[in-house]
C-alpha cells in the first residue's frame, strides 16, 4: 500500500486490497512520513490538544512488557496508570501530564514506547485527510477500540469495570497481538455495528460508493 497527496492536497491512499493489512498501512503512512514530515525529534505540535486513544494490540504490548518485571495484576495496574476510561463514550484514552502532553514523550521530545505505540500514532499526519480515507481510518479506530474494550475487561477482570457490550464478542481483531489484520473484514465488522456507537461519538459522513463498496 501507499499513502500519498492527491490533486487536492489531501492525504488518502488507493482502495485496500482482499488482502491489505493495517500493519502494511501504517507502514506506508511511515514512508511517507519519512519523505514528508519530520518527526525524529516531537514538538507537540501536531497532535496538541488530541485525545490519542488506546487499541488492544498496544494495550497486550504494553502489558507485556510490563509484565516481564512484574506479575499480572501489577501490569494491570500500571496499564490503569497509563490509560483512562471516558465513561460516557466508554472510549479509553491515554492519559497525559497536566501540561497536556502525552505522558510517554520524554522531555527531549522522544516517544519512549516507541516500537509499541498505539494505532492512532502510527496513523497520524499533519496533513488534511480525503473523505474516503478519513472514513477508513474512523472505521478501523472504532474496530481496535472496541477490541480494546473487550481486551480491558479480561486484563481488570477483579476491577470493577462496565461488561463490554455483547456485539463486542464477535469483532475479528480480539486476542490480535499483532496489526496484521485484514483491512476488509475490519471495514465490514464496523460498518455492520457502526449504529451501536454511543449517541454522543461523533458519526463521520456517509460515503456513497468508496468504502462502502468492500
Amino acid at each position: 500500500m501507499e499513502v500519498y497527496i492527491n490533486d487536492g492536497g489531501e492525504l488518502t491512499c488507493a482502495m485496500p486490497l482482499p488482502q491489505s493489512t493495517v500493519a502494511e498501512l501504517a507502514e506506508a503512512v511511515g514512508r511517507f512520513c519519512l519523505k514528508a514530515v519530520d518527526c525524529s525529534v516531537c514538538t507537540h505540535t501536531c497532535c496538541a490538544g488530541f485525545i490519542v486513544y488506546g487499541d488492544n494490540v498496544f494495550i497486550r504490548s504494553l502489558a507485556a512488557m510490563i509484565g516481564q518485571t512484574m506479575g499480572k495484576v501489577d501490569a494491570g495496574a500500571v496499564v490503569l496508570k497509563a490509560i483512562a476510561l471516558d465513561f460516557k463514550t466508554m472510549n479509553w484514552f491515554v492519559r497525559q501530564t497536566n501540561g497536556g502532553t502525552c505522558q510517554f514523550l520524554s522531555p527531549a521530545g522522544r516517544c519512549l514506547i516507541y516500537n509499541i505505540r498505539p494505532l492512532v500514532c502510527r496513523m497520524h499526519v499533519c496533513r488534511p485527510s480525503e473523505p474516503r480515507y478519513k472514513l477508513m481510518k474512523d472505521y478501523l479506530y472504532f474496530a481496535y477500540q472496541a477490541a480494546l474494550q473487550y481486551e480491558m475487561s479480561r486484563l481488570l477482570s477483579a476491577a470493577n469495570l462496565p461488561q463490554p457490550h455483547h456485539w463486542i464478542k464477535d469483532n475479528p481483531l480480539i486476542n490480535m497481538e499483532t496489526y496484521d489484520a485484514a483491512i476488509p473484514e475490519i471495514i465490514a465488522w464496523s460498518q455492520a455495528h457502526w449504529h451501536l456507537r454511543p449517541e454522543s461519538s461523533p458519526q463521520p459522513p456517509h460515503q456513497p460508493g468508496g468504502l462502502h463498496s468492500i
